[in-house]
């Protein structure tokens, strides 16, 4: 099998190049800046530029995108939208509205860039540029037999409903009681719920290039990844906290299954309190308010293994270093196939091994 694995963050995009028939330490891969951070970027340097922007393509990850286009309205500028990308900031486009962001359609669009608008494409992959960088390199698309991709997404929450509550429920709650296994946080393309905006723009990207492939939330593409860790590998009951740039994720795994699993904000952490968290996580003793109240996602317990049962704590992550671990606390440092930041691709790899 030969899959691209892409894994979107909000600050970079974890890439590997799977061949089966070649040794993982020698796969072609990279960590780039993820499209959300590259997009932000164009629309900074357009605010300093005083230009009007009009905004097309796919949904993506809205920050740190968003961010740069509340700047650029700040600034005094205009910003036009069509629909799937104005969801990028908020899946509720009355909310858009309000923001001084104008829903146009795409006959509108041309006329706004013959008016002298600047056009900005977004969208979480740019499968032309990566073919275009790494081609040279031995990675072509056109031999790949799919393309396994994992976003965050919220989902699109019915009104008045929190769009973190929603999440949760929806997509990480199920997975678990569904079983826990892997395969149960995954979709194939073209067999992903319409909720899930930002992963059915994703499917569309893989698909209308003529590809198959899988599209899963980064979070549990991360928590199964990391366990491909070579220590790891030889534990039962391990407990994973994962720090990304926006999202920490803190799952008990036993016997390859996730049977609990917390979800909170990175910047509201730090390492006492997310291993506070997953401790009690183990032992039945945190609840989705106590997280929710605490201006997270949720949290969810199946089954209890208990603390003491846990045979190896393990963090990952890009922040992982803020959170100020001591010695004491015994933390193993994941690194699925050498390197913390593949436990995104590690993850979809081994779903995509089961489900294409």
């Amino acid at each position: 099998m030969k899959l691209l694995a892409i894994d979107v963050g909000a600050g970079t995009q974890d890439i590997l190049f799977y061949d089966s028939s070649i040794e993982i330490a020698n796969a072609l891969k990279a960590i780039l800046p993820s499209q959300p951070k590259l997009l932000a970027s164009e629309v900074e340097k357009l605010t300093q530029l005083r230009k009007n922007i009009v905004v097309y393509g796919e949904t993506m990850g809205g920050y740190p995108f968003g961010s740069a286009i509340k700047k650029h309205i700040e600034a005094g500028l205009k910003i036009s939208m069509t629909p799937k990308a104005a969801r990028t900031i908020r899946d509720d486009l009355d909310i858009v509205k309000r923001m001084n962001i104008d829903i146009i359609s795409d006959e509108t669009l041309i006329e706004l860039v013959s008016k002298g608008y600047t056009q900005v494409k977004v969208g979480d992959l740019n499968l032309d540029a990566l073919e275009a960088a790494f081609t040279p390199f031995g990675m072509d698309l056109s031999s790949i037999d799919g393309i396994a991709v994992a976003v965050q997404d919220h989902g699109e929450a019915p009104k008045g409903e929190s769009e973190r509550k929603f999440r949760f429920e929806r997509l990480l709650k199920p997975g678990i009681k569904a079983g826990g296994s892997i395969e149960g946080f995954a979709f194939k393309t073209r067999h992903i719920p319409q909720e899930f905006t930002r992963m059915c723009a994703v499917d569309r990207l893989i698909t209308e290039r003529g590809f198959n492939g899988i599209v899963m939330d980064t979070g549990p593409a991360v928590l199964f990844g990391a366990l491909e860790d070579e220590y790891l590998k030889t534990k039962d009951v391990v407990g994973v906290l994962n720090f990304g740039n926006q999202h920490t994720l803190g799952g008990i795994i036993k016997n390859n299954r996730l049977v609990a699993v917390y979800e909170h904000h990175t910047g509201l952490m730090d390492g006492s309190k997310a291993m506070k968290y997953l401790l009690a996580l183990a032992d039945e003793n945190l609840t989705s308010e106590e997280i929710f109240n605490d201006r997270g996602h949720g949290a969810f317990v199946q089954e209890r293994v208990g603390s003491k049962n846990i045979e190896a704590l393990t963090i990952l992550g890009p922040r992982k270093t803020e959170m100020k671990f001591s010695s004491q606390n015994n933390l193993h440092h994941a690194a699925p196939f050498g390197d913390q930041m593949m436990a995104g691709p590690a993850g979809l790899i081994l779903v995509a091994q089961k489900l294409l």
